[in-house]
């Protein structure tokens, strides 16, 4: 900030020097404006909504998997004790 005001200071000592006129040196007035590069919101927005998508697909995915091995991994007996039958294996791990 010192730097700022130091370099501000040194540009209006010179313009008040050399009398310029507002007209000529027009900056003079908003010298304190700032930029900054950020991302804008929408495509951040965007991008991470994006990725909560495909982490969900995935997550879900998964959790199909993990039940189908399950309930093939069990005997015809076992998947009767229950109500099931092989061929309802694929159906039901997707519910």
């Amino acid at each position: 900030m010192d730097c700022y005001l130091a370099s501000f200071y040194q540009i209006r000592a010179i313009r008040d020097e050399q009398e310029l006129s507002p007209q000529i040196y027009p900056k003079d007035k908003n010298m304190t404006a700032a930029t900054t590069n950020t991302i804008s919101s929408p495509s951040t927005s965007f991008i991470s909504g994006l990725m909560r998508n495909m982490l969900a697909k995935y997550r879900r995915n998964m959790e199909i998997k993990v039940t189908e091995r399950a309930l093939r991994a069990m005997s015809d007996r076992d998947l009767q004790d229950i109500g099931l039958h092989r061929g309802m294996i694929y159906e039901v791990a997707r519910r």
